[in-house]
């Protein structure tokens, strides 16, 4: 709409950041689980990955500001594929840090954040650019998102969550917190 592309050239540049994504998405599949084979910490290795194809991402900003429409393609390829960095290891980092058995409540949860920021995004996206006649505060907002979300991953996910940790052993009533830790010990 912005960049007054034809219908043939909408179909052509349109899908192209989607198949570079797609590429992307595979490579970063094998790159991390290379990584973690050769020794290095699952975790950080999907947690490095995740933050830096976040950040990558944040290219959609430039895209929705520079006059070039070739060089707006280009950046909208090259934060897709920073979205394919990220996409293989968020799910793969929740089998890393959750115990089985809430993999799929975490993972459950982890998917409707998504899809709430997918019903959200669209129209919001519409009403900013019909306010504002340009898509670029609309992908300014979507810069400060994933720069959250890479943040969110580097220092929200520290360790392994276990429901069976003190928590757990307050409620089925082994052990209990005092202002000096745990007055009995957790079971073997």
């Amino acid at each position: 709409m912005e960049r007054k592309f034809g219908p043939a050239e909408v179909s052509l540049y349109g899908s192209v950041p989607y198949v570079a994504m797609t590429v992307v998405i595979l490579l970063s599949g094998f790159l991390s689980d290379w990584l973690v084979r050769r020794g290095h910490a699952e975790t950080k290795v999907r947690k490095a990955l995740i933050a830096t194809g976040l950040l990558v991402a944040c290219l959609i900003v430039p895209a929705g500001l520079v006059r070039d429409r070739m060089t707006a393609v280009w950046l909208m390829t090259a934060s897709l594929c920073g979205l394919g960095i990220a996409s293989p290891n968020t799910w793969t980092l929740t089998q890393a840090v959750c115990a089985r058995s809430i993999v799929g409540t975490v993972s459950g949860i982890q998917n409707f954040g998504g899809n709430v920021g997918g019903i959200i995004a669209p129209a919001l996206t519409g009403y900013i650019a019909h306010r504002t006649g340009s898509f670029a505060p609309a992908l300014g907002i979507t810069g400060v998102v994933l720069v959250a979300g890479a943040l969110a991953y580097v220092l929200l996910v520290s360790r392994r969550v276990d429901p069976a940790g003190p928590a757990a052993w307050v409620r089925a009533g082994v052990g209990g917190r005092s202002a000096r830790g745990w007055t009995s010990a957790p079971p073997p």
